[in-house]
């Protein structure tokens, strides 16, 4: 949750944004102010209390656009949200380093809105480490695509690599691994405000050199906020080298968070009429999201040799087609049914290395295709 300063007109006014405040379940206020502060008061705000955003009552305008000046003045990355007044341009907002405007008496939808545009005008940095996977139709493959991915980052490069299983409803991963789950990715996101690395590695699954948060679609969770993203990659950023996330192929308010902060969004698709005109679709989608058009490739799955060339599919879709990926029906139906990934020399598992090594701009040892009666002792 995010530290705030609350600054009233009034006594009565600074009572009901304090209380507005702690209704949103993301502010957490640190100081409360019953008359707008200026000069010294202003001043001592900062003594001892450290703020992200602050909730600054305009109901008399002037003497709140001053205070609204002095706070930015102190802290140039403070996130200072008007709450009622007179209408103000996008120019006096800027003047005034004011971000968002809402309404009083306050609405819960105007409020929370607003804490997201300011948590992500201050904090616009992309997530370096994170890489989207999503699969331009149900059915795909985007989860096998990722897991290779991951499998082939872990152990070929030997990254530190966390999965995030964000397709709640329909996540097959752990099936794939042959894995029982006992948690997963929605109980960290029900306690990701109490996450330390304690409890964060009793959570976490390892399997083929992977860390895992599964998907536990038998159990009725909650669905996440995008707040509970934010502050699950704020706990987990710095014990890995990449965090991978499998999403369904519908983006939502969610796990938009997901999207909006990835360092790229792999668009998984088969070569066929339908899932490629799909793709098209879902990389206007991520535009609509805010994810730069340079942010989003093309995974290109069960390619044969008669289908259209890497080349002609990305002139088709206006983008990259970052790797193609075999269509080795036998390879994959026989690791799922020993819950391990392709054998390291087959050519989808060669396929997911080399976009692994794309990622990390880092070479994997060379490894042997596996041939005959070898490729079957590999299970």
């Amino acid at each position: 949750m995010f530290p705030c300063f609350i600054l009233g007109s009034t006594y009565v006014r600074a009572e009901y944004l304090k209380d507005a405040a702690m209704a949103t379940g993301q502010l957490v206020p640190v100081a409360t102010e019953n008359e707008i502060p200026d000069g010294v008061p202003l001043a001592k705000l900062f003594h001892g209390a450290h703020a992200e955003i602050v909730l600054l009552d305009f109901a008399e305008p002037e003497r709140a656009a001053e205070c609204a000046r002095g706070l930015r003045s102190k802290q140039h990355d403070l996130a200072i949200i008007a709450v009622g007044g007179p209408p103000m341009t996008d120019d006096e907002m800027g003047e005034a380093g004011v971000i968002a405007c809402i309404d009083f008496p306050v609405e819960e939808r105007q409020i929370l809105d607003a804490i997201d545009k300011s948590v992500h005008i201050l904090r616009p940095s992309i997530e370096e480490k994170m890489i989207l996977f999503l699969p331009s139709k149900a059915g795909s493959g985007s989860s096998t695509v990722l897991l290779h991915t991951a499998t082939a980052l872990a152990t070929q490069l030997k990254k530190r690599v966390l999965v995030l299983e964000s397709d709640m409803r329909s996540g097959v991963l752990s099936v794939m691994l042959n894995t029982d789950v006992h948690h997963g990715l929605a109980r960290a996101l029900e306690n990701v405000r109490d996450l330390d690395l304690l409890t964060i590695n009793q959570i976490i699954q390892r399997a083929e050199g992977v860390d895992w948060l599964f998907a536990t679609p038998e159990n009725e969770s909650p669905l996440p906020e995008w707040l509970d993203y934010f502050l699950l990659l704020d706990k987990v950023r710095g014990y890995y080298d990449y965090i991978l996330a499998d999403l369904p192929e519908l983006v939502n308010a969610a796990t938009k968070e997901l999207a909006r902060r990835a360092r790229m969004v792999c668009i998984v698709t088969t070569p066929e009429v339908l899932p490629l005109r799909l793709a098209k679709q879902r990389c206007t989608e991520m535009e609509r999201w805010g994810v730069a058009k340079d942010r989003t490739v093309v995974l290109v799955n069960r390619w044969h040799a008669a289908d259209l060339s890497a080349d002609d599919l990305s002139g088709h879709l206006g983008r990259p087609i970052g790797q193609v990926f075999p269509n080795d029906y036998k390879t994959l139906r026989a690791a799922v049914l020993n819950g391990k990934p392709a054998p390291v020399g087959s050519e989808f598992a060669r396929a997911a290395t080399a976009f692994a090594e794309q990622l990390s701009g880092e070479k994997a040892p060379e490894v042997p295709r596996p041939t005959g009666l070898r490729s079957l002792l590999k299970f």
